[in-house]
C-alpha cells in the first residue's frame, strides 16, 4: 500500500506548490485582490510627491535669493532698456561734470567740487550696496561691502566715462610707423 502512495507523492507536492503560489498570487502583498489598495496608495504617494516637489522648488528659490542678496523685484530692471546702473552712472556723470564746470567759472572752490564728487560717489556706492546685500541676515557682510565697494564703484563709473569717450570717437593718438 505504501508503494502505491509513493507514485502520488510528486503529484501531491506539485499540487501543494500550485496551491501555495496561487493563494499568494491572489491574496499576497502584490496579489490580484490588493491591486486597488496599491493603486490608492500609489495615488496618495504621487500627490504627496507633487506637494514635496513644489515645496522643494519654493525653498530652492528662497535659498538662491537669500544667498545672493538679490530681491526678486530688482530683477525687473534687467529687462528694461535703461537699467539702474545706467541711471546711477548718468546722475553721477552730471554731478561730476557740473563740479568740473563750476571750478573754472569760480562759483565753487576746487576742494569743494572734489568733496561733492566724492560724496556723491559714496551715495551711489551705498545705494548699490543696499540693493545687492541684505542687511538683516549678515550684517557684517553688509558693512564689509559698504566699506569696500566705493573704490570699485568709482572704478566702474570712471570706466563707463572712458567708454563714452571711446564711443564718441575721441581716441588717443597713436604714433604710426613711417
Amino acid at each position: 500500500m505504501l508503494a502505491r502512495l509513493t507514485t502520488y507523492i510528486p503529484t501531491a507536492i506539485l499540487a501543494a506548490l500550485i496551491f501555495y503560489f496561487g493563494f499568494n498570487a491572489m491574496t499576497g502583498d502584490r496579489g490580484i485582490l490588493t491591486t486597488r489598495e496599491r493603486q490608492a496608495t500609489l495615488a496618495e504617494d504621487e500627490a504627496e510627491l507633487k506637494t514635496l516637489q513644489a515645496q522643494h522648488a519654493d525653498l530652492a528659490l528662497r535659498v538662491q535669493l537669500q544667498g545672493s542678496g538679490i530681491d526678486a523685484t530688482a530683477l525687473l530692471f534687467e529687462f528694461r532698456v535703461v537699467r539702474m546702473p545706467d541711471l546711477a552712472w548718468l546722475s553721477w556723470s552730471v554731478v561730476v561734470l557740473g563740479a568740473i564746470v563750476a571750478i573754472p567759472i569760480g562759483t565753487v572752490a576746487p576742494w569743494l567740487a572734489v568733496v561733492v564728487a566724492l560724496a556723491f560717489t559714496l551715495v551711489v556706492s551705498s545705494l548699490f550696496t543696499a540693493a545687492r546685500f541684505l542687511v538683516r541676515p549678515r550684517f557684517g557682510r553688509f558693512l564689509a561691502a559698504l566699506v569696500l565697494s566705493p573704490p570699485l564703484i568709482l572704478t566702474y563709473l570712471v570706466g563707463r566715462c572712458a567708454g563714452l569717450v571711446r564711443l564718441l570717437g575721441v581716441r588717443r593718438s597713436t604714433p604710426t610707423l613711417a
